[in-house]
């Protein structure tokens, strides 16, 4: 049986000219042990991501 893997999902919140922030998070999630890093992708200029 194979094992469970665990993964995180970034809703980011900051700048679309920040890139390194999003960087930072997924090396983050790695450090804590997660597997996979999900990242969304519609994202309004200066402003959260749409939809909320």
């Amino acid at each position: 049986m194979p094992l469970l893997r665990l993964g995180v999902s970034l809703q980011p919140r900051w700048p679309l000219d920040d890139g390194g922030s999003a960087l930072r998070a997924a090396r983050r999630a790695e450090d804590l042990g997660f597997d996979h890093v999900a990242v969304g992708n519609r994202i309004t200029p200066g402003g959260p991501p749409m939809g909320r």
